[in-house]
Parts: structure tokens; C-alpha cells; sequence
């Protein structure tokens, strides 16, 4: 890399438990909003249900509920 700041940072999240664990967690974020705006296309456009929007993605219990949650907590900001 050209830019020794650029560098450092991204040595950073590659090669430290704390970077990597950063990044793990800025990923899992991403990837819940992106379920979550899934699942609520869903449910306008099929006209189903959260639980029903759930169900088509063939998630885990586990996961059902985490995802339950996160709609929950959307719809009351």
C-alpha cells in the first residue's frame, strides 16, 4: 500500500484479535439490516406476516428470534 496510515489501519483489523473481532461484529451489523429490510420487503410485497417473512428465509430458532427483536425494535423508532 502507498499510504503508511491506510496501512497501519488495516493491519490492524487483519492481524489483531481486537481488529478482527471489530470488523466480525461491523459485519454482522450490516448483514442484520440487510435481513431485516429483506424481510420487510417481504412483507409488504407478499403481504405476509414478520413471522411468515422469517419463516421463507429458513433461519435457525435461534435466529428467528434475534431477527423477531430487531423488527420490533425498528418499528418503535
Amino acid at each position: 500500500m502507498f499510504y503508511e496510515e491506510l496501512q497501519d489501519s488495516v493491519r490492524h483489523f487483519k492481524e489483531t484479535e481486537g481488529g478482527r473481532s471489530q470488523m466480525c461484529k461491523a459485519m454482522e451489523e450490516r448483514i442484520d439490516r440487510k435481513t431485516i429490510h429483506y424481510i420487510q420487503s417481504m412483507m409488504e410485497k407478499l403481504s405476509i406476516s414478520e413471522e411468515q417473512a422469517i419463516d421463507l428465509l429458513d433461519c435457525t430458532e435461534e435466529e428467528k428470534e434475534r431477527l423477531l427483536k430487531q423488527l420490533k425494535v425498528n418499528a418503535d423508532l
